[in-house]
């Protein structure tokens, strides 16, 4: 063999292993890109909840007390709230699949499966 074709072979061997090295670092950088966002997206399910569970709860203590004050039955307005609390939770149950499986199930499956070469250009 000659050289120069050593050489190109030599060359071409540096270029093929910068290429996938390169594909290597970009399948990283995606990773860590889709996991940040996934991350990102439970955070803030997690806060949302959170507050909403707060602002219910606030709702109904609000509630039960202007029960109380307004017709002098404190138990009947725990009672009502309670009630309100048990509905709230049984619609929850049954519909728990609808409303929260297929809304997480949408964005992790966008962010996961979002085409790469959108991104690039």
């Amino acid at each position: 063999m000659s050289k120069s074709l050593k050489k190109n072979i030599s060359k071409i061997n540096n270029s093929a292993k910068e290429y996938f090295q390169t594909k290597v670092d970009l399948l990283k950088l995606s990773f860590l890109e889709k996991s940040t966002r996934l991350v990102a997206f439970l955070i803030n399910i997690w806060v949302l909840i959170s507050l909403l569970i707060w602002i219910l709860g606030f709702a109904v203590a609000a509630f039960a007390i202007w029960y109380g004050k307004t017709y002098d039955n404190f138990t009947a307005g725990l009672l009502i709230a309670s009630g309100l609390m048990l509905l709230i939770a049984f619609l929850f149950i049954v519909f728990r699949k609808n409303m929260v499986t297929t809304m997480v199930l949408q964005h992790f499956s966008k962010i996961i499966l979002e085409d790469e070469n959108n991104e690039i250009l």
